[in-house]
């Protein structure tokens, strides 16, 4: 699916479920693996609870990211860690199982699928299909 159908899709369950999408500078946080990156804090409010996200991008973009991009990139790590146990998931992408690091990710993973599937409910596999190949 191309980046315009995601758009559409998100567009039309956004509408039906009053989601609403913002984003803000997170200028001040800084990260040692990616000192280049711009840093963002992004919200999406559904019917008064607010879901809040960290998100970052390399240099080659300027602009401050939509929300498909950001949800794409969210999808991608909610579905990496949706169907594994810790140590598969380290052995999928070569994590030592006794990093603090890779366990504080694989956490955060699990954090953003739960908090995806709060977000989308029932249109949690709509909106991760209208991803996968963009």
């Amino acid at each position: 699916m191309t980046k315009e159908l995601a758009n559409i899709e998100f567009g039309a369950i956004a509408r039906r479920n009053e989601i609403q999408y913002s984003v803000r500078s997170d200028y001040l946080r800084y990260d040692d693996d990616w000192p280049d990156a711009s840093h963002w804090s992004v919200k999406f409010r559904l019917r008064g609870t607010e879901f809040y996200f960290p998100f970052s991008q390399g240099p080659a973009h300027e602009d401050e990211p939509d929300a498909v991009d950001v949800l794409h990139c969210l999808f991608s790590d909610a579905e990496s860690v949706a169907y594994s146990s810790f140590e598969e998931w380290c052995d999928d992408f070569g994590f030592d199982t006794y990093s603090k690091k890779a366990e504080r990710t694989y956490i955060a993973c699990k954090s953003v699928l739960a908090d995806l599937y709060d977000l989308f409910g029932s249109d949690y596999d709509t909106m991760r299909d209208a991803l996968h190949d963009m």
